[in-house]
């Protein structure tokens, strides 16, 4: 009896370990380590580097401000090889989106570039810093909300295009700015052009995005409107902003466990605290 049926277990079992690494992994999330003589709080960021690797992540997205930034492109460049030097640290591949720090002209954008190795797939006018990627059971959107001609905005129509050709169940979005400020950058984030903000925020809510990930406020503040968490993850140095409705002022990482159709989040801080943690799951297997 049981050798009648061996093919089917072996064909089970077969599928199970093919599955398996998608099922069980984890990315870390991260934003505003700009500080210091050199652009980069090299203490603080140092040791979220470290903690970060700790975690054994598959991957790590950054949402931006990880130099205090120059006009003088020169500067920037300077600045941006050693906030590399400190993401070379990381045993895995990174994404970043920019910030308001980075972006002052169309030169800075394109110093941005030459040191960047990212997804060529987004709006060519925002070359590597608008991009879309997957990874195992997700798919990544990386926005661009400080473009130097058009800040506090993000891509709407790329965005609808790319969210409504995956199928992948878990959906995470980033940019720099925060669509729902918690501190003193009210008015100067995505909700500085509400009606587009609102737009943004329906786009998520029809395609299915659990959470937009962002910094620009130097805090840590997780919020939910609709089904949608907005995860303000703004400091791994950036100077700590003290003022705030429900904000945690503390150097921190975000640290995202994908389990199946299970997401569990957890906020760290420098000592691998656990400052602030929530679940939620997603429709399994895709999409429709």
């Amino acid at each position: 009896m049981l050798r009648r049926y061996a093919p089917v277990y072996s064909l089970l079992l077969i599928l199970t370990l093919v599955a398996a690494p998608c099922f069980a992994w984890k990315f870390v999330s991260m934003a505003d380590s700009r500080g210091g003589n050199d652009g980069v709080n090299a203490e603080v960021f140092g040791r979220v580097i470290e903690l970060v690797n700790a975690e054994k992540p598959d991957l790590v997205i950054f949402q931006g401000d990880a130099v205090s930034g120059s006009k003088d492109t020169k500067e920037l460049s300077s600045q941006m090889d050693n906030w590399l030097r400190f993401m070379k640290r990381l045993n895995c591949r990174w994404y970043y989106v920019p910030g308001n720090h980075e972006i002052r002209s169309a030169e800075s954008e394109n110093v941005l570039r030459e040191k960047l190795d990212q997804p060529l797939n987004g709006p060519p006018e925002h070359k590597e810093l608008v991009f879309s990627f997957d990874h195992k059971n997700a798919h990544f959107v990386g926005l661009n909300s400080n473009h130097y001609k058009d800040a506090h905005r993000v891509q709407l129509d790329w965005l609808e295009n790319d969210l409504k050709s995956t199928s992948k169940p878990h959906i995470f979005v980033m940019a720099h700015e925060p669509t729902y400020p918690a501190g003193p950058h009210a008015k100067s984030s995505l909700d500085a052009y509400p009606n587009e903000r609102d737009a943004f925020w329906n786009l998520l809510e029809k395609y299915g995005v659990r959470i937009y990930f962002c910094g620009h406020e130097h805090l840590y503040k997780r919020s939910r409107h609709g089904n949608v968490f907005q995860v303000i993850n703004g400091s791994c140095g950036a100077p700590l902003y003290t003022s705030g409705v429900g904000i945690i002022p503390v150097y921190h990482y975000v640290v995202v466990s994908i389990n199946g159709p299970r997401v569990k989040c957890e906020a760290k801080d420098l000592n691998g605290k656990v400052i602030d943690s929530w679940e939620y799951s997603v429709a399994w297997p895709a999409r429709k």
